[in-house]
């Protein structure tokens, strides 16, 4: 893979940098409160480098959406298990984390976008947490964790329960413990599926 030039690299730290501006602007406002010249301001970008990086704010947020994967996967990595089922509940917890610390109100807000994306980027089979999902319920499988099933159908299931777990969680208005939440059913899960 080629190196990054020095532009490529500028051009990703400021998409990056606009949609942890709006991220935070989000946690506290309305969707419909921020202006762009607000994520601006508080990007420390002008309006024209906005519009260069993203059409409109509502692409915006779906870019930003879209790269929380990275940060699941980061976060999980830092940490360590004695048992693929623990990672799975390690993985969760770190999707859980990150989206409780990303706020009812950009959750919400990219609820709604995800709603009108055609792509279907957060049901896609090919996500990075959906792929390393996958992974670890096939290395549980293989080392007779979890009963004889089927991995694809079961991870459908878990995040089906944490697609759940967020929406309530954005009804309730971030008002429950969704790590907590969103733990516990995992754990109920993989204690139902465990190999005993």
């Amino acid at each position: 893979m080629k190196e990054l030039t020095s532009r490529q690299k500028q051009a990703i730290e400021t998409k990056l940098r606009i949609s942890e501006a709006a991220m935070k602007l989000l946690k506290n406002t309305s969707y419909d409160s921020i202006k762009i010249t607000d994520i601006c301001k508080e990007a420390n970008v002008s309006v024209g480098a906005f519009y260069h990086y993203f059409k409109s704010k509502d692409m915006m947020i779906k870019y930003s959406y879209n790269s929380i994967d990275s940060l699941i996967i980061e976060d999980y990595k830092k940490k360590s298990f004695d048992s693929y089922i623990d990672a799975i509940i390690g993985l969760n917890n770190s999707e859980a984390t990150l989206v409780q610390s990303l706020g009812y109100n950009f959750i919400s807000n990219s609820y709604i976008q995800i709603l009108m994306d055609e792509s279907q980027y957060t049901i896609s089979p090919n996500r990075l947490v959906h792929l390393k999902l996958i992974e670890l319920l096939k290395l549980a499988l293989n080392e007779k964790e979890i009963i004889d099933t089927d991995v694809y159908e079961l991870s459908e299931f878990i995040n089906r329960t944490a697609r759940g777990n967020i929406f309530d969680w954005c009804l309730k208005r971030g008002t429950t413990n969704l790590v907590d939440v969103w733990t516990s059913d995992i754990e109920k899960i993989m204690s139902s599926y465990k190999n005993i």
